[in-house]
């Protein structure tokens, strides 16, 4: 930062240090995103999954029991008894994946922590799917 690499936009921000502090505090996420990626290409030879060694496989029979108020539904494909739902979407998605032949088992991604990462725009995120779904097999 002091051999200024970093562009600050506009340039009038740069000028006033408390701007400029408060610019590089809100952006300090990004900046260290774009750092990692430039130092982990440059020092790897090849990208390899991190699983966790203690847990490599989580299973929905492993999860807590949890008492909740909110709504749910009965369900039937799902190694989870009970589907609890914040809309009538999602109401609705657990109805279809019940009742759609072509899917073998389901759950509602609640208190399970499932995350896929992903870098969007120099940002690593999180996604976080509704539903985990396994489909049948289907041969032509």
């Amino acid at each position: 930062m002091k051999k200024g690499k970093i562009k600050i936009k506009p340039p009038e921000w740069a000028q006033d240090e408390l701007k400029r502090r408060i610019l590089l505090t809100l952006s300090l996420r990004e900046i260290v995103v774009h750092i990692y990626q430039q130092i982990i290409p440059a020092n790897t030879s090849k990208l390899v999954s991190v699983y966790n060694e203690e847990r490599p496989i989580i299973y929905t029979s492993d999860m807590r029991t949890w008492h909740t108020s909110r709504k749910h539904t009965d369900a039937i494909k799902s190694h989870i008894n009970y589907a609890v739902y914040d809309s009538s979407w999602e109401a609705t998605e657990a109805f279809e994946l019940d009742r759609n032949p072509n899917v073998e088992a389901w759950v509602k991604n609640d208190h399970l922590g499932f995350e896929v990462l992903y870098v969007y725009r120099g940002v690593v995120r999180k996604y976080r799917p509704d539903f985990l779904v396994r489909w049948c097999r289907v041969t032509p």
